[in-house]
């Protein structure tokens, strides 16, 4: 996938989200549930500008963005276990 952090839109939307966590810290909120709700909106709107169809609709990116989760948790496991200097 494009490394998308360097993007203006990217990093002022990283502001938005840290002010928000931020400001549920300060009022006592559930982080893990405001975690979940932002997933969800983050989906709805991805799938309102790109669609549901073709490889940049909704299911297709969440589908990769899922695999590539799956593949970094992987190497976490297996760099956990391996010992170190060995690969």
């Amino acid at each position: 996938m494009t490394d998308f952090t360097n993007h203006p839109e990217f990093r002022r939307a990283q502001a938005l989200i840290e002010e928000a966590v931020a400001a549920l810290d300060v009022e006592g909120g559930d982080v893990r549930s405001f975690a979940s709700c932002l997933l969800s909106q983050a989906t709805a709107l991805y799938r309102l500008v790109h669609g549901a169809e073709g490889h940049d609709g909704a299911p297709a990116v969440l589908r990769r963005l899922a695999e590539a989760e799956a593949d970094r948790a992987a190497a976490s496991r297996l760099a956990e276990a391996t010992p170190q200097g060995r690969a």
